[in-house]
């Protein structure tokens, strides 16, 4: 990224107020682990932890929302501080639609990550816009702010 491009990027995301973002392909590798007693085990990395924690501590709300459900999530939400947590989620849009509401937010002051085509309409709707190499077809065309490699230390 260019050094006009990181000072378009910084001045568009100075107004952001909410960071909301998909879970599963954004703060994890998007595999699934299932143990024998068949609880389900992700892998997040502690550097999105730290950028998270440093996003909430600038002032910026957080928020996850995700079509799965997941006690992991639950828990490692939970560690972080994250509390707008939403699980098993099919229109990700309605939620930032309410979260809007409920605090006075434009859409150009929420950042959306995702990566998969359930993420699609949010990306479309909502402000500030990120996106990954792996993403799916149309969302390509979507522009690029980053360039990291899912659930490695995005944040």
């Amino acid at each position: 990224m260019s050094d006009t491009d990181q000072i378009e990027v910084s001045k568009k995301l100075s107004f952001v107020r909410l960071l909301a973002m998909d879970i599963d392909g954004v703060l994890t590798d998007g595999g699934l682990l299932f143990t024998s007693d068949e609880s389900e085990n992700k892998r997040f990395h502690v550097a999105d932890g730290l950028g998270l924690q440093l996003v909430m501590i600038a002032g910026i709300s957080v928020a996850w929302i995700s079509g799965r459900k997941s006690t992991a999530v639950e828990k490692r939400a939970a560690e972080l501080g994250i509390t707008h947590l939403y699980q098993g989620i099919s229109n990700k849009a309605t939620v930032l639609a309410e979260l809007m509401v409920a605090y006075t937010l434009t859409p150009a002051s929420i950042a959306y990550i995702g990566d998969d085509l359930n993420d699609i309409l949010v990306i479309e709707r909502f402000g500030q816009r990120q996106r990954f190499e792996r993403i799916l077809g149309g969302l390509r065309r979507q522009r690029i702010i980053g360039h990291q490699i899912v659930g490695q230390a995005l944040i």
